[in-house]
């Protein structure tokens, strides 16, 4: 997992997904072989927990983002 999320996963830098027209759906796929062979793709997983962090409406939360959180 550690290995996955350090080669695949990413934080969008320009904003939240609904600014500069991005959507979970323009995230492109990543295969990804596992250790004992099996095969996956990451396609808005690669994004999504960062984005959380930032965005919790994202998946229908009304809590303070991470940055709220650090300047209260």
């Amino acid at each position: 997992m550690k290995k996955i999320k350090e080669t695949l996963c990413y934080t969008i830098i320009s904003g939240a997904l609904n600014e500069d027209n991005k959507k979970l759906s323009d995230i492109g796929p990543s295969p990804y072989t596992l250790p004992d062979g099996n095969h996956i793709t990451l396609k808005e997983e690669k994004v999504l927990p960062t984005e959380i962090l930032f965005n919790p409406g994202l998946i229908g939360l009304e809590y303070l983002c991470m940055l709220g959180l650090i300047i209260i």
